[in-house]
């Protein structure tokens, strides 16, 4: 469902499409964030993520019902909602949050722009969800989360400034679709502690939403358009050795679990042994498991440039390798109807261009880039008689294989 005037998808549980939905959501976890300095609170260096119980229809901190904290602070609660019928997790209706009785935060999912969907990233705990692939929802608004989804939005931020000495008796209260609530109560006992040392690492440049940032290094220059980070950032760098098959160091900016919304520009000085190759370099960053994702790019000047929308590890490898093609056996002859199948993988920049024709006449086939596997349905433009298939596949650097078979 859409509204008539902008055409915006609106929630179509709450404009009269029935639906059939008992069940409560489950409130997994309690999150718990410190947003400066001096903030203190939780049991670890980074965010504290506390696991509930449920007891009589309400949910409370599993190991204890109060929580010691101090300065400004924010939160965030982990819920899977699902229907009554299916195990399958839904999505929540909202959530309130009352601190001493007095509204503090309130959400209502009744619209979402598809053009503002990426804001998510600003609205979620990032790295959890990423980690443990369990949706935590941050009762905190970003600078830069331009989502319009909270009540009295630009005049709340979520953060609860902590007073030594004072108590803070809080409420959740989560609501699915179909009206089932689920409830929990907690206490923040305000008690000033000493602050932890947030990370060891020096951040070596703090990075502002309503900025255009940069960075440069011995090897690497870094840029961003303006609002391509959803709050300040403390950006932080490294570098390694290079590993097997890469052109250069390993940069290391920032890292795969802080988000980025916009693409930015992603420039690394390749070892001059490598210019030889310059048609064939590009840049690759390196998934969770460390394995290498083609990132593309241009050379020049002993340089390559791309577009990123991720922080992570960054390299330049070079791609010598022809993609691989493979004609799954259909016999000697191919007739109308009959289905010729293929398969066309490439190790490293991807699949660029599929090329088939049959006697220099052009034809159509389809490919599925992410099983490698492809066919070609023989219609009418095959042509009669003895043929010579020919099936080349070209990378996005330029290598090329071709394989050739004769049918009557």
């Amino acid at each position: 469902l859409t509204t008539s005037e902008t055409q915006t998808p609106i929630n179509p549980t709450t404009n009269g499409l029935p639906m059939n939905g008992r069940t409560k959501p489950e409130l997994k976890t309690l999150d718990l964030y410190t947003n400066g300095p001096e903030s203190t609170g939780g049991k670890n260096e980074g965010p504290s993520y506390f696991p509930l119980r449920e007891d009589n229809g309400t949910w409370s901190i599993k190991e204890d019902p109060a929580i010691d904290a101090f300065g400004s602070v924010s939160f965030g609660i982990g819920v899977i909602d699902r229907h009554s019928t299916s195990n399958n997790p839904c999505g929540i209706y909202s959530i309130y949050v009352e601190i001493n009785g007095l509204p503090f935060y309130n959400m209502k999912l009744d619209e979402l722009d598809f053009k503002t969907k990426r804001y998510v990233n600003a609205h979620i705990d990032f790295r959890y969800r990423m980690e443990k692939r369990v949706p935590v929802h941050r009762t905190y608004l970003a600078p830069n989360n331009q989502l319009k989804i909270y009540d009295n939005w630009q005049d709340r931020t979520g953060i609860l400034a902590i007073e030594d000495g004072k108590t803070y008796n809080c409420l959740y209260r989560v609501t699915d679709h179909f009206g089932n609530t689920s409830e929990l109560k907690f206490k923040l006992n305000g008690k000033r502690m000493e602050a932890r040392l947030k990370n060891s690492t020096t951040a070596q440049r703090t990075f502002l939403p309503n900025m255009k940032n940069s960075f440069s290094a011995d090897g690497i220059r870094f840029r961003t358009p303006l609002n391509a980070v959803y709050d300040t950032l403390e950006f932080r760098y490294s570098s390694i050795p290079a590993t097997e098959n890469c052109v250069s160091p390993v940069h290391r900016i920032c890292d795969l679990g802080t988000p980025l919304h916009k693409y930015c520009s992603i420039s690394i000085k390749v070892d001059s042994s490598a210019e030889r190759f310059s048609d064939r370099v590009l840049i690759i960053s390196f998934d969770r498991k460390g394995n290498p994702v083609a990132e593309g790019g241009r050379f020049n000047n002993g340089w390559v440039t791309t577009r990123t929308r991720s922080f992570g590890d960054y390299a330049v490898m070079v791609d010598t390798l022809n993609p691989k093609v493979e004609l799954i056996d259909n016999g000697s002859s191919l007739n109308f109807g009959d289905t010729l199948k293929f398969r066309i993988e490439d190790e490293l920049s991807g699949v660029r261009t599929i090329e088939l024709s049959a006697s220099g006449k052009w034809l159509l086939p389809e490919w599925d880039y992410k099983t490698g596997i492809g066919f070609y349905v023989v219609d009418k433009h095959f042509p009669v008689g003895n043929t010579t298939l020919q099936l080349s596949a070209i990378d996005k650097v330029g290598n090329k294989t071709t394989v050739k078979r004769s049918y009557n």
